[in-house]
C-alpha cells in the first residue's frame, strides 16, 4: 500500500484494521502500510490519509488501538504490530 522506504532505511510493516465509517471510507477492511523503523500510529494515519482522502476526513474522531490494547497517537509501533481503526459509535 505505501511507498517503499528510502534505500537503506529500515521499515516495518503495520496491519491496519479499520471498522464501520472507516472501512466503508476506505473501500477495505484491512490493509498494511509500511512506514519508517520507530514511527508511531499518527504516522501510520498519515499515510492513511494520504493514500484514501476519503478515510482521512474520519481519522480524527476515530480510537485506536494496538495489539488488542487502546491506544494513543504517540505510541511507537513494531514490525507485525496491528492497528485497529476505531470511529465513534452513536446511539442512545
Amino acid at each position: 500500500m505505501s511507498a517503499p522506504p528510502a534505500p537503506g532505511e529500515a521499515e516495518i510493516a503495520v496491519t491496519v484494521r479499520l471498522f464501520a465509517q472507516a472501512r466503508e471510507a476506505a473501500g477495505t477492511a484491512e490493509c498494511v502500510v509500511h512506514v519508517p523503523l520507530g514511527s508511531t500510529v499518527q504516522d501510520v494515519l498519515a499515510v492513511l490519509a494520504e493514500e484514501m482522502p476519503a478515510l482521512g476526513l474520519h481519522l480524527g474522531r476515530c480510537s485506536f488501538g494496538v495489539n488488542e490494547a487502546y491506544a494513543g497517537r504517540s505510541q511507537a509501533l513494531r514490525a507485525g504490530d496491528e492497528l485497529a481503526v476505531i470511529p465513534p459509535i452513536g446511539g442512545g
